[in-house]
């Protein structure tokens, strides 16, 4: 993935955060396109669940923090 890429996710990841820390709190995420499709408790399903759909590119997954957490973090 290009370093321009990955800036543009990390400013887009910045601006939702907060919506997704309240909408899914300790919940692993995988973005694509701009929207969350796939969301699940543990992380090697929903790297299954991005394997098995073939999505391209690759989506983001990552896991959301707590509300709490995230106050603490900035």
């Amino acid at each position: 993935m290009e370093t321009l890429d990955l800036r543009q996710y990390d400013e887009w990841l910045a601006l939702h955060m907060d919506e997704w820390a309240l909408q899914y709190p300790e919940k692993t995420l995988a973005i694509h396109a701009g929207k969350v499709v796939f969301s699940g408790d543990a992380e090697v399903d929903v790297h299954r669940w991005v394997r098995q759909a073939g999505l391209q590119p690759m989506p983001l997954v990552f896991r959301v923090p707590r509300e709490e957490d995230l106050q603490s973090i900035l």
